[in-house]
């Protein structure tokens, strides 16, 4: 429904076998907790654009401003394919009237932040994002974002951030698509009542 939250995330999260080793990373607390309240569109930028189950690991390499997307072994860099398919999807996931958008922590292609980029000198850092995750944050600067380990973060549940961010975009749109159709004869009813906003605000602490 229009008036549902809607959050984009990263496929594997959901339990679906799409990491590079034909496995998942299922986060319960997403599925199970939140799962109710949401309405979840999935993800998988390494195999949405092409590369396949199963598929050889990547890891990002280079300017951690503008690293390349690079396969660990073969050195096959995958970097173009990834940001052709982001640009074309984005328009696509426009359409999707997102309210936000959960990523998997460290992933060379959906890492929100802190993800390990290799350069010539020595040991990675953890100061990269991966490609499709920092393309999406530029054509979205305003959408939230987080990443799955993030909402275990008892602080951050308390602060702007996280599950409550969502939220409060969510009741902020909806607020203001009922005060444009105040006039009307008929005012459309939401979903995401007052008493459902405050389950999900109660279920992410």
């Amino acid at each position: 429904m229009a008036d549902t939250i809607r959050l984009g995330i990263s496929s594997c999260l959901l339990g679906n076998l799409v990491r590079y080793d034909g496995g998942h990373q299922h986060d319960r607390y997403l599925t199970d907790i939140l799962g109710p309240y949401v309405e979840y569109i999935a993800v998988c930028p390494e195999v949405e654009c092409g590369l396949g189950i199963p598929r050889e690991a990547l890891h990002l390499v280079g300017d951690p401003e503008a690293p390349r997307l690079v396969t660990t072994k073969s050195a096959i860099d995958h970097t173009e394919r990834m940001r052709s398919w982001a640009v074309e999807h984005l328009q696509r996931l426009a359409q999707e009237d997102l309210d936000g958008f959960i990523f998997k922590k460290g992933s060379p292609s959906s890492g929100m932040e802190r993800v390990k980029v290799y350069t010539d000198q020595s040991m990675p850092r953890k100061i990269g994002a991966g490609i499709f995750a920092r393309t999406f944050m530029e054509r979205f600067p305003s959408l939230p974002v987080e990443e799955d380990d993030r909402l275990y973060d008892p602080g951050l549940r308390h602060q702007a951030s996280g599950i409550s961010r969502f939220i409060l975009r969510k009741s902020s749109r909806l607020s203001k698509k009922i005060s444009t159709s105040a006039g009307s004869k008929c005012c459309p009813r939401s979903s995401l009542t007052r008493a459902s906003i405050f389950s999900m605000g109660q279920a992410a602490l």
